[in-house]
């Protein structure tokens, strides 16, 4: 174990000439960093912060032996040179000396004060630490040049705590990632820089390095991938975010046509100035990247590019020296002989004034003393020799300057690119610039002055975030148009905001992490499992986090407390937080300067929302954990006062947030039952799992059952029954396991539920063996309440078995009867909806429409608005086949508005289909075949089988009203096909119409045997299904020449109609009696009877109907020479206008004119 050397001390011919520093590095440190890192000492917010941190360790290797070797003086001069070399770099770019450790020392770029570019800093630091070591060592005894450094650098996120004087800091840092920058640095060769993977991510494009396989680190599983820096990358000039992919441009038409253009001036000779704002990420040095590949060839331009650095702010002629270097082809390590040489061979015929300007800014000094040029000689020499040098190189061809970052640019260089925007004037010359909004920014005043000076050269685009359409376009051309699971691309839009360079790097990230990975051959992209959770990418938190460090301190500590709050927070909820609520108006006018947060509400208080979603989680991210939850449980605290508005899930985030579960339970609960209420089903099961581990490390039944019910409930309307169902499954596993026969009986109904309902687990039989199980359990345990939702069960089980409908009711009339007696709302009106349905489909339509109108003011005052919609539909339904059209559609159309903006597929597909029927029976064939389309579509996506069916039989009904029986037999076919496969019990909707286009097409074979289907056997049929066999077997017999058989089908279903005031169906019934009156020679009687259908879908308003019975019956009342004929055809010709001029698309008007001709 060697003995580390004495702590080095700073030679006194470093100190100021002023006061004696306290710490022997301050002099090292730029005055703007001590300013920062002071205020950020004040603030106390170094006390303790999560931060993505670049730690770099440096060593000096040798030392130990040297020092033995060395008298202590001469040692001490050496040691104390060599640390200089260490802790300059470090200084300058603005990374902080966080520890001493004997002959070597740790450095932390990122905290307390980040940058978007922190990698990047750190790299430069260790390649300058080696390169200034190497000098260092040249000039030392031969036996001390045997002095190196070894460099190791990693990036990831620690915990850092600040400990020691005001300026170095020595920081407690925690975390795997500052371990494995320790071993970085023990594996190092001397004399070199080495990094890992996780740094070479955010710098990759920018340096030449070279892979050296895997490093063993202590406590990890796998080996490091670790890497030798060699160098800075040389050429064109480097980009902080380097492109991962490569998609193409999206919504930036406007800006490509003004670079366009400007490349077309330069074209023709003339100069430009273009300046590109906008936020970080949005593309601006990608349209400048375009427009130097695709635009700048062409016109054969010379193209010098540089960028501004945050850490050359300060720096005079920064912006300006990386230019001309890049133009004159001198790296930055080069000698002053190499510089001279370089000048040499370009500078021919320069005069020796714009020679020593030149030598003077490259960093050469002159070759005779006393020559130097210094202050506003300088300057001014600069700007005529710049001139020169510009207006020679276009001289030989148009010339495109690029000045990116200029939010970062220094004064000197902004003040010199002032006066060289008169090129603009008279040469080829185009200035290309790009800039954040930032109008404290030296670069902003070089913007003014051109929007100033040169109107006539100037224009700007300003950028915005893309559209969630566009940002799927780019997501499409990132990903090679590959599908992306829904929910990682959601997650993806919902993070990025439309900001193209957060959609890249989030995919990036999510690639590189493995949660998103291609499938297969590589045809498609699946997601792991927690790829809707990701964390948010370093470089992102880098970049948004330096952004928040801009700010003073107090400010950022508001910020940081408004993160806990939320994306969106009130003032007041803000003002309960803060240490300094009085100063918290100052602060939020700053935030809202800044573009950090906005405004979005005055009253009845101020409101307030961060500018961006990444924003807020990466100031969130830097909050300590143990600081978050004393913060989110004060807020829940301050939030749960009487006098506040917050919504139960609000509360329940906080206190889970605070690590007070058991009060958040009930929150949680309450606010799933109010999302379950809205049809907020994929809200409602997230808050019921959040709540599910707490309530099962208790022992409340009740609570229990309600959140395992409720959350099987939410699955069922998502269409996910088969998860419904094992979620009940587990609820009777765990009633066993507990010995609780409640939480048995409770899940033996939920399943028992999922089979007697229109589910493709759809099982009677199953059904009632589960509801004999459930009545044993109930009369155990003496639970009437459980013996209603047994009989609804049995009800359903019942109505839906066509053949048991009478049972249906007399299940449904016991439980009606209980549940009213014992007070359960809810069971009441499910009951009255379940129970309407039944009764309608016996044909007992007035007891029917009266239930569902009961049903419908329960819903109403229990504020359930899916079920209100159902039973709304379901009032349409009887209210319709009443004849009352107008009403059924008042109702119809209510329900679909309502399943509409609660976004409930389900909900709309059903009241879509019936809707769409209503207004097709008034006339409106083209927004009837529309709506059930798109019926049909919204039935598929939610998973509703009996939706499809139904939806298909209704558009299958009103194709054949235009006659277009072809069309009819296709839609009807694959309701049926679908029906017959996973919802037999409704399938006979499809069969009954699919027979009537066969027969009416004249294939009366295929008519005669669908009828004979075993799905249509049986005495009892619901009624509207009863009607459409009855039709259909009446036109088999009229097309078979059996009139006799025909008329006495028609006059049953007539007498049955009237029995039970199925109106809506007497029209087509009175027709096709007329029809086998007319086959039996007794027109009278058939005049008679379309006469009365007549009359019927007149009162009814069924004017899709009345034009074909006024037709045929002008027909009869010509042959029987009735005066009223013409009359009678006039209104016919009418309604069919009304009704052509409501059809479309154009093969169904066409058919229609056919059926009208036919009439």
């Amino acid at each position: 174990m060697r003995t580390p050397p004495a702590p080095p001390v700073p030679p006194a011919s470093l100190a100021p000439p002023t006061t004696e520093p306290t710490d022997p590095w301050q002099q090292f440190i730029p005055r703007e960093l001590q300013d920062k890192l002071r205020a950020a000492r004040r603030s106390g917010t170094m006390a303790g912060e999560r931060r993505v941190v670049t730690m770099l360790f440096c060593d000096i290797k040798g030392s130990t032996a040297l020092a033995e070797q060395l008298d202590p003086e001469a040692w001490s001069d050496i040691i104390n040179g060599a640390f200089e070399r260490m802790v300059r770099p470090i200084y300058r770019y603005e990374g902080t000396v966080a520890r001493l450790m004997g002959d070597g020392l740790l450095a932390f770029f990122g905290a307390p004060i980040a940058h978007e570019d922190d990698p990047r800093r750190a790299v430069l630091a260790g390649l300058e630490i080696v390169a200034g070591m190497a000098e260092f060592r040249a000039n030392l005894p031969p036996r001390a040049r045997e002095l190196n450094v070894r460099v190791g650098i990693n990036t990831g996120l620690v915990v850092v705590g600040a400990v020691g004087s005001d300026l170095r800091l020595e920081y407690s840092a925690l975390g795997d990632a500052i371990n494995v920058a320790a071993r970085m640095e023990q594996t190092a060769v001397p004399g070199t820089v080495q990094i890992t993977d996780d740094t070479l991510r955010t710098i990759a494009g920018q340096f030449e390095v070279e892979p050296l396989g895997g490093i063993e680190v202590k406590g990890k599983g796998a080996p490091v991938s670790a890497y030798r820096v060699l160098r800075r990358r040389t050429g064109v000039e480097s980009r902080r975010f380097q492109v991962k992919f490569h998609a193409p441009l999206v919504n930036r038409l406007r800006e490509w046509e003004l670079l366009r253009g400007a490349f077309d001036g330069l074209a023709a000779g003339r100069g430009g100035i273009i300046f590109l704002n906008g936020d970080a990420g949005l593309g601006k040095t990608r349209l400048i990247d375009e427009a130097l590949e695709r635009l700048a060839p062409p016109v054969g331009a010379q193209i010098a590019v540089a960028s501004a650095y945050a850490y050359e702010t300060a720096q005079p002629y920064g912006l300006s020296t990386r230019l001309l270097r890049g133009v004159l082809g001198i790296m930055a390590h080069d000698s002053p002989e190499a510089i001279r040489a370089r000048l040499d061979d370009t500078l021919v015929g320069a005069t020796a004034d714009h020679r020593r300007v030149l030598e003077t800014l490259l960093g050469v000094s002159p070759d005779l003393p006393g020559h130097e040029l210094t202050g506003e000689a300088f300057a001014t020499q600069l700007v005529a020799c710049m001139d020169e040098f510009w207006r020679g190189q276009a001289a030989a061809g148009p010339v495109v300057l690029v000045l990116d970052d200029l939010q970062w640019a220094d004064a000197s260089s902004t003040a010199l690119f002032t006066h060289l925007l008169r090129l603009s004037e008279s040469a080829a010359v185009l200035f290309l610039c790009a800039m954040r909004r930032d109008r404290r920014a030296h670069g902003w005043r070089l913007r003014d002055a051109a929007q100033r000076d040169y109107p006539h050269r100037f224009d700007e685009a300003t950028l915005y975030p893309l559209t969630d359409g566009e940002s799927l376009l780019l997501l499409d051309g990132l990903l090679e148009g590959l599908p992306l699971p829904e929910a990682t691309r959601n997650t993806i839009l919902a993070k990025a905001e439309g900001n193209p360079l957060f959609v890249e790097e989030v995919v990036h990230n999510l690639i590189e992490r493995g949660h998103l990975v291609r499938e297969g051959e590589g045809a498609t992209w699946t997601a792991a499992a927690a790829s809707t959770g990701f964390e948010l990418p370093d470089s992102l938190q880098a970049l948004l986090t330096a952004r928040v460090d801009r700010l003073d301190e107090d400010t950022r500590r508001t910020l940081q407390i408004a993160s806990v709050v939320g994306r969106a927070f009130s003032r007041s909820a803000l003002a309960a937080l803060v240490e300094q609520p009085d100063s918290l108006d100052r602060h939020l006018l700053e935030l809202q300067r800044m573009e950090l947060v906005r405004e979005v509400a005055r009253a009845p208080e101020p409101e307030y929302v961060f500018h961006h979603t990444l924003t807020h989680e990466a100031t969130y991210n830097t909050i300590l954990m143990r600081e978050r939850r004393a913060l989110h449980l004060r807020l829940a605290e301050v939030l749960e006062q009487p006098s506040g508005d917050t919504t139960a899930a609000t509360l329940a985030h906080h206190l889970l947030e605070g690590s007070a579960p058991d009060r958040a339970l009930p929150y949680l609960i309450a606010a799933a039952d109010t999302a379950l209420r809205l049809n907020a089903t994929a809200e409602a099961i997230t808050h019921y799992q959040r709540a599910l581990p707490i309530a099962l490390a208790g022992n409340d039944a009740d609570c229990l059952i309600h959140l395992f019910t409720a959350r099987g409930r939410a699955l069922e309307l998502e269409s996910r029954f088969a998860e419904a169902d094992a979620v009940f499954a587990e609820l009777e596993q765990l009633g066993v396991a507990r010995g609780q026969p409640a939480l048995e009986l409770a899940a033996v109904i939920a399943q028992g539920r999922l089979r007697a309902n229109v589910t493709p687990l759809y099982d009677p039989v199953a059904g009632r063996a589960l509801m004999e199980r459930a009545l044993a359990l109930a009369e155990a345990l003496d639970d009437r309440p459980a013996e209603v939702r047994i009989l609804w069960n049995l009800l359903n089980i019942d109505r839906f078995d066509v053949f048991n409908l009478e049972h249906a009711t007399t299940h449904g009339e016991r439980a009606l009867a209980l549940a009213r007696e014992l007070g359960l709302a809810e069971e009441t009106a499910y009951l009255l909806n379940d129970l309407g349905e039944a009764l309608g489909s016996l044909g007992r339509m007035e007891e029917a429409r009266a239930m569902m109108g009961e049903a419908v003011a329960h819903w109403r005052a229990l504020g359930n608005e899916p079920m209100l919609a159902d039973g709304l539909t379901g009032l349409a339904n009887w209210t319709g086949f009443g004849g009352d059209l107008t009403g059924a559609r008042a109702s119809a159309e209510e329900a679909n508005a309502i399943n509409t903006r609660i976004g409930n597929p389900w909900g709309q597909a059903y009241s879509g289909a019936v809707r769409s029927l209503i207004r097709s029976l008034q006339g409106e064939i083209g927004a009837g075949v529309e709506g059930l389309a798109t019926a049909i579509e919204k039935a598929k996506d939610a998973g509703f089988v009996g939706g499809q069916v139904l939806a298909r039989a209704f558009l299958s009904q009103i194709l054949l009203s235009v006659g277009a029986a072809d069309e009819a037999a296709v839609v009807a076919e694959a309701g049926l096909a679908v029906g017959r496969a996973q919802l037999p019990q409704f399938a006979g909707m499809c069969l009954a119409r699919l027979a009537l286009a066969r027969i009416a097409i004249g294939d009366t074979v295929s008519g005669a045997a669908l009828l004979s289907d075993p799905l249509l056997d049986g005495t009892r049929q619901q009624a509207f299904v009863e009607i459409d066999v009855t039709l259909a077997r009446i036109a088999l017999s009229l097309a078979e020449g059996d009139a006799a058989e025909a008329l006495e089908l028609a006059e049953a279903a007539v007498a049955r109609l009237r029995q039970t005031n199925g109106i809506i169906w007497l029209p087509p019934v009175l027709d096709a009696r007329a029809r086998a009156l007319l086959a039996l020679g007794r027109p009278a009687e058939a005049h008679d009877a379309l006469a009365a259908a007549v009359a019927v879908a007149r009162s009814a308003g069924a004017r899709g109907m009345l034009w074909s019975h006024l037709a045929q019956l002008a027909d009869i009342q010509a042959q029987l020479s009735d005066s009223a004929a013409a009359d009678t055809r006039r209104e016919a010709d009418a309604e069919f206008r009304y009704v052509l001029e409501n059809t479309w698309p154009d093969d169904l008007r066409q058919a229609l004119t056919r059926s009208f001709g036919q009439a």
